[in-house]
């Protein structure tokens, strides 16, 4: 138990790094094979780590650049991942804007187009106001020539009756004039005659 409780430490620090080098990375060397194999399989009862060898060392130096390398390649993945979703983000925000900005010119449009709607709409109906006043105008003028016609006729029939009216005055005074040109030495001989037929 004392043995098992004292390798534990040393066991945390070895299987993550000898695992994950056989699990993530292909490393085709056989050393690197020799020293997994070795490093798993040799459990012994030491109270310490054992010391390190020059080929341990260069592994263990190897391993280092690799997990660098990794985490470098990672932090540059990232990096461009994050630049690239920054950009694409820019980008989606700029297209958005100017999508606000067409929709908003499309709506400023389609208002100015029902303002115009509008104005056309009032523009014909007052061409409609003026069009029902000029009916309205021909009609009484219409009426007025009707009454001007009237008038006209009625005025031939006074005309009418007027020169009748003279003509019976002409008539009237040629037998006032036949009744007058009769003269005087008519009624005086005509006188005693009537005279003599009375008595």
């Amino acid at each position: 138990m004392l043995t098992s409780s004292l390798l534990i430490p040393y066991l945390a620090l070895l299987i993550p790094d000898i695992y994950c080098l056989s699990s993530f990375f292909d490393i085709s060397s056989s050393r690197l094979h020799r020293f997994c194999s070795r490093s798993h399989f040799r459990m012994g009862p030491v109270l310490f780590p054992p010391k390190r060898s020059n080929e341990q060392d260069s592994l263990l130096c190897t391993s280092s650049k690799v997990q660098n390398l990794v985490v470098s390649s990672i932090h540059k993945l990232l990096t461009a991942t994050s630049n690239f979703s920054a950009t694409s983000l820019l980008f989606f925000i700029s297209f958005y804007n100017r999508y606000d900005d067409v929709t908003v010119a499309a709506t400023s449009f389609f208002n100015r187009y029902d303002d115009v709607m509008v104005s056309a709409t009032s523009f014909f109906n007052r061409y409609d106001d003026v069009m029902v006043a000029a009916t309205s105008f021909f009609n009484r003028y219409d009426e007025v020539m009707v009454a001007a016609t009237s008038f006209f006729n009625r005025y031939d029939d006074v005309m009418v009756a007027a020169t009748s009216f003279f003509n019976r005055y002409d008539d009237v005074i040629k037998a006032v004039s036949r009744f007058l040109s009769i003269s005087n030495a008519d009624v005086i001989v005509a006188a005693p005659r009537f005279l003599q037929y009375i008595c």
